[in-house]
């Protein structure tokens, strides 16, 4: 089965766990429902498995507990918001994987991994940890095929017009110094990159009521034309894919001033599950893009081979096992694809600054 990697990367405290608890919340414990009642589709994801990097910050007494939690659906309860008298969780002190299958209708038809990368290493250009892997982590973050990086909006809105402060605090001068490196090498693999800026804690009641009605219009154009630009201009018009997105775990009107629960709070994530299937989207069309390209090829073997004799028999009839095979995974990401599509209305209202490659149902550029 065919693998999509997100990666998601911010410093310390940007709300790269609040965020990975809404995906358990609003893909796993509540699918999302597209279409109407001709078209209807369900578009979920179904835990797999977790790995921890050795690389970083490794605690292996960790691993078996972490394997079983996601085994059992309960999907590591650090992970999980809960209760009225705790703030969003622990923060994430190693760099893990999760494993997960994408279900459209309750069928697989892809794998999606998401690695969640220690804040530390990206918080200070001169942090120790990030000097001593800075190599390794460019290699494993230019695997990815979408990256989600967390910018904390309460931070951003603050500072707003101080874009040398917003970039230290947020990571961003990190991010910009890496990410040319990490295009570099995505580049050789000729695969698309999807690129999203999740502006996290957009239900902070410190954000104010015209940052909220205008969908972070003003942050957006900030984070796109400063704070981001150069990470935005590396980018290819061509075949990438990139955008910002407010995005909360917990819904507004949750949390008090000092990001804790309110009492009787009513937990609602709101585009979060917008954002990993964006992320996923091109990915999609690419590797549909490559199974037709692998039908033909067996397609034209299968033609060569002249069918005389046991041997040639056995060849022709394992090329057509494998050409079927081909097709019915195919088919599931046709039925993948045409689930996203059904989201593009969803993309364009919720996504500012976004462009969306080799996506024919999109104008290429939408701006707010």
């Amino acid at each position: 089965m065919e693998k999509i990697r997100i990666s998601m990367l911010g410093g310390s405290g940007t709300g790269k766990t609040s965020f990975f608890s809404g995906v358990i919340q609003s893909m796993i414990v509540n699918p999302i429902v597209v279409g109407n009642e001709k078209t209807r589709s369900t578009i979920m994801l179904r835990a797999k498995g977790v790995k921890q990097s050795s690389s970083y910050f490794l605690d292996d007494d960790k691993s078996d507990d972490l394997v079983q939690a996601m085994s059992n659906n309960a999907l590591l309860a650090n992970y999980l918001i809960d209760g009225e008298d705790v703030g969003f969780g622990m923060g994430t002190t190693d760099s893990i994987e999760f494993l997960f299958d994408l279900l459209i209708n309750n069928i697989p038809c892809c794998e999606i991994i998401i690695a969640d990368y220690a804040g530390e290493l990206i918080d200070d250009p001169n942090n120790e940890a990030m000097a001593n892997n800075l190599t390794q982590l460019c290699d494993n973050i230019a695997e990815s095929d979408a990256l989600i990086i967390m910018a904390d909006s309460v931070i951003i809105s603050k500072h707003l017009g101080n874009n040398n402060l917003i970039q230290r605090e947020t990571g961003a001068r990190i991010i910009n110094m890496i990410f040319p490196t990490i295009r570099r090498v995505i580049e050789k693999r000729k695969k698309p990159l999807t690129t999203l800026v999740a502006l996290t804690k957009s239900d902070s009641p410190q954000i104010s009521e015209g940052m909220t009605k205008s969908n972070f219009a003003a942050i957006s154009d900030v984070m796109y034309n400063n704070i981001y630009a150069s990470t935005f201009s590396s980018m290819h018009r061509d075949v990438d894919s990139w955008g910002i997105i407010p995005v909360s775990a917990v819904g507004k009107g949750n949390v008090d001033e000092y990001n804790y629960f309110v009492a009787n709070a009513n937990i609602q994530q709101e585009n979060i599950d917008t954002a990993i299937v964006f992320s996923i989207a091109s990915s999609i069309a690419k590797i549909l893009s490559d199974k037709d390209m692998i039908i033909s090829q067996l397609t034209r073997q299968y033609r060569r081979i002249v069918p005389i004799g046991s041997r040639a028999a056995a060849s022709r009839e394992k090329l057509a096992k494998e050409i079927e095979e081909v097709k019915s995974q195919k088919t599931a990401l046709e039925d993948c694809r045409s689930a996203i599509a059904q989201m593009n209305d969803v993309f364009a209202n919720k996504i500012n600054n976004m462009h969306r490659s080799n996506i024919d149902e999109i104008d290429a550029v939408i701006k707010k």
